[in-house]
């Protein structure tokens, strides 16, 4: 393992003359990459302001659209409704959990950027140019799961934050207060958003990890192969 290490940093230290392939295997998570850098979230080799900003006025509203919930949830006890509860709680969970993972993952954002570096260390591109098709498919079939999976949850949470549309319930997630139109446009806004950005987010941890598992795979491969 210590030898491995030391070829990893070896290669990271030699000189920049020789040309990155095309596609190296951070592409394995690029539709995630994606994804995360427009939510903020991706770790970026040199931040801005207008970044640093996005990053502030994101966090404050879904922060606050989870402490909306509970203050929801202590509502509805108190009023003992609890049909309505019900519903409210089998959404309240997820979004609680996925808050959980961006914490986490802002707190180990050096550590990840670290891990992307030594992916595009040129030790990982020494194999024979017949095993090249094992990378290409961990490529292609990663991100192409990666596009189907966040295209069918983009469409779920889309078909459950239109139940204005099809039931008696006025807003996404319910609201106890009365509103008039102003704030009731500012609230349904607050919780479509607050919703998709949770819920894409929180599936790009999980994508992130399935392509890690199919670079690990295809790097197998190519090992049993030379």
């Amino acid at each position: 393992m210590l030898i491995l290490e030391n070829r990893i940093l070896e290669a990271m230290d030699e000189p920049k003359g020789k040309e990155k392939p095309q596609n190296t295997w951070r592409s394995a998570i690029s539709v995630t990459e994606k994804l995360l850098t427009l939510a903020a979230i991706w770790p970026m080799e040199k931040t801005t302001i207008f970044h640093e900003i996005k990053v502030v006025i994101f966090g404050l509203f879904v922060v606050l659209f989870d402490v909306s919930n509970v203050v929801e949830l202590r509502n509805l006890l108190m009023k003992r409704e609890y049909e309505v509860l019900s519903t409210h709680l089998s959404t309240f969970g997820p979004y609680i959990g996925y808050l959980c993972k961006i914490i986490i993952f802002f707190f180990k954002r050096r550590e990840f950027r670290k891990m992307l570096e030594i992916m595009d260390s040129p030790i990982f591109e020494d194999y024979l140019p017949e095993m090249q098709k094992y990378k290409d498919k961990c490529i292609v079939v990663s991100n192409r799961i990666a596009t189907f999976y966040s295209s069918c949850v983009g469409a779920s949470v889309f078909i459950y934050l239109a139940k204005p549309l099809y039931t008696e319930f006025n807003l996404p997630m319910n609201f106890s207060y009365e509103l008039s139109l102003g704030p009731y446009l500012l609230v349904l806004a607050w919780q479509c958003f607050s919703s998709y950005y949770l819920v894409m987010t929180g599936i790009c941890f999980g994508l992130i990890t399935l392509g890690l598992m199919n670079i690990a795979s295809a790097q197998l491969d190519i090992l049993s192969k030379t």
